[in-house]
């Protein structure tokens, strides 16, 4: 066991999992443990501002992904503190806790997940700590292309895909160390637990009802009533029902597969942790190939219901798993890639792949990449000042920022 007496000076390391709830090439988990006899806490936080454009399917995977990461975690002797609330008052209190001296978490680049980032920061630097200073932040980041900083990248995303950068390699999983800490770890939530926690913590600014549980005339009608206009018009459907009665609904929920890559019948999203998906992505890319096992012929006709387009199956299965982080892009790529050279005797084609779900898989994750580099791109690198010189050029950049739906910083 790893005793109080036997951790290094520099204090616990604390790795906040966010959108990367994996073991498998996580470079954050990777460089806390490299430096030996330090402990390693690994801390999900269920934060209502990271969580707020989950929609119901995602937060059920997200749940079934952080049941298995726990569970990897207790096989090495460890395990997954999980906080509910706001992010920098969970990080504060463990920090202090285990006494961290420095907390590994993902660069990001989504606007309100850096706001989120911001106020930790903050609270850390104006708390106070039994240890005196407070943790560093040290940011990790897993690029699929190889490339040194974003101020090499073109702007052009044409000219980027030319450049041709070389791909980096996954990392292994760690050997965590044995968590012997005196805290209580906490239990996750249940799906139905999660949802009344994310209604309960909307800001009374926000005021906004969901489209899937309440109807336009259902409203328009409560507002006619508030202002005791009588109205004429029928607010009632064909039928005779109450419109808000009426809600729409994805589909029926179907039943539970024990030992399924998939929640429910109905569902085409895979499920469940690292090992699971990672099996998905093989049953995938090996589709024309034909199986004898029952969840890979589950997946094989879940791919027929998502082919809807040219492609659009892998984005399907594994978009939210790999937007949860439950495995990484380059390591979707490497697996994809080493399928395809094991399919031609080690070799590539310049003529392109020999599957469609390879094609669909390679373009998908690159796309993925490109959509995160970008944003970075725009803000950072960017110059502002040629752009005011000509207002077309700053029109169509403007329009750019607006359709990925970055915030735009002030322009003085």
């Amino acid at each position: 066991l790893v005793s109080c007496s036997a951790v290094s000076d520099g204090g616990a390391a604390v790795v906040w999992f966010k959108h990367d709830l994996r073991l498998d090439d996580h470079p954050g988990l990777v460089a806390a443990c490299a430096e030996p006899r330090r402990r390693v806490v690994p801390l999900y936080v269920f934060d209502s501002r990271i969580l707020a454009g989950y929609s119901d399917t995602r937060l059920e995977l997200l749940l079934f992904a952080l049941k298995d990461l726990k569970l990897a975690l207790k096989s090495q002797r460890s395990d997954l503190l999980i906080g509910l609330g706001n992010a920098e008052d969970a990080v504060l209190k463990i920090a202090n806790e285990v006494q961290a001296g420095v907390i590994y978490t993902e660069e990001e680049v989504e606007q309100c997940v850096c706001s989120v980032l911001a106020n930790v920061e903050s609270s850390l630097s104006n708390g106070s700590f039994t240890r005196g200073n407070p943790p560093e932040i040290k940011f990790w980041s897993a690029p699929l292309y190889d490339y040194k900083s974003l101020r090499q990248l073109s702007t052009s995303r044409n000219q980027f895909l030319n450049e041709k950068f070389s791909t980096t390699t996954a990392l292994p999983a760690p050997t965590l160390p044995t968590l012997n800490v005196e805290l209580d770890t906490g239990s996750l939530p249940t799906l139905e637990e999660l949802k009344v926690f994310l209604k309960e913590s909307r800001m009374a600014q926000d005021n906004w009802v969901p489209i899937k549980s309440t109807s336009a005339r259902s409203i328009l009608k409560a507002a006619l009533i508030q202002r005791k206009i009588k109205s004429n018009v029928s607010l009632s459907d064909g039928d005779g029902e109450n419109i808000e009665d009426i809600t729409t609904s994805a589909g029926a929920p179907g039943r539970k597969i024990a030992g399924s890559m998939f929640a429910s019948e109905s569902s085409l999203e895979v499920r469940g942790g690292t090992d699971i998906t990672l099996d998905a992505l093989d049953a995938y890319l090996k589709y024309l190939e034909g199986t004898g096992k029952a969840s890979w012929q589950e997946l094989h006709d879940k791919v027929r219901f998502a082919e809807t387009r040219d492609g659009a199956s892998f984005r399907t299965l594994f978009g939210n798993a790999i937007q949860l982080g439950v495995i990484s892009r380059r390591r979707a790529y490497q697996e994809t890639i080493q399928y395809e050279r094991d399919r031609n005797a080690g070799f590539l084609s310049p003529f392109g792949y020999s599957t469609p779900t390879v094609t669909s898989a390679v373009d998908a994750i690159c796309s993925l990449e490109v959509i995160d580099i970008f944003p970075n791109i725009i803000f950072n690198i960017l110059p502002l000042s040629p752009l005011l010189d000509s207002p077309n050029n700053l029109f169509v950049h403007i329009k750019v920022v607006l359709a990925l739906g970055i915030e735009i910083p002030s322009i003085h």
